[in-house]
Order: structure tokens, then C-alpha cells, then sequence
């Protein structure tokens, strides 16, 4: 479920609805900022971030999510829900995605 979720990201309708469908409208308005900000699409900023995320998340922050993902009904959705509002939220912006 996962895969499939961060393979659809790559598609710009796709990852409008993913987004939308995660039911957080700040993350949904911040992600859009950025991505204007960046002057990239938003299917190409919600890709980019899941993978920064995957590839720069400290082993306290998995640990924290694991227990999360454990409580969630909806893994995948915690999953991609956190990854993005910790990228979104961080201070430093990417010089390039």
C-alpha cells in the first residue's frame, strides 16, 4: 500500500487527491506553498519530500513513527502523513529538488 501511495505521488492529479484524502488542510495549503515557492509541481515536492524523509529521518523519529504505525488504522496514510509534515515543517528549504 505504501509503494503504491508514493508511486502515485509521482502523478500531478494523483497526488493532489493523496494529499487532499489525508485530511489535514494545513499540510495540504503548506505543501502547496512550498511547492509554488520552489516553482515546482506539487506531485514533484510531495515526491521529493517522502523520499528526503525515507532518506534523512533520525532513528529516533522512526522509532516514534513505528509506535505510531502501530496504533494507526491506516499505516501507509500515518506513514505518508508524517513524512510530509516533518519535510514541510523543517526550517531549511531544498535548494533543488
Amino acid at each position: 500500500m505504501l509503494g503504491s501511495l508514493i508511486e502515485a505521488l509521482a502523478d500531478d492529479t494523483k497526488a493532489v487527491e493523496i494529499v487532499d484524502r489525508l485530511g489535514d488542510p494545513g499540510l495540504a495549503m503548506a505543501l502547496r506553498a512550498v511547492a509554488d515557492d520552489l516553482g515546482v509541481s506539487l506531485a514533484e515536492y510531495a515526491s521529493w519530500a517522502v523520499r528526503a524523509y525515507a532518506d534523512q529521518a533520525s532513528a529516533d523519529d522512526w522509532t516514534t513513527l513505528l509506535g505510531a504505525l502501530d496504533q494507526s488504522p491506516a499505516p501507509a496514510r500515518e506513514w505518508l502523513r508524517r513524512a510530509l509534515t516533518t519535510v514541510v515543517s523543517a526550517t531549511e528549504r531544498p535548494s533543488s529538488l
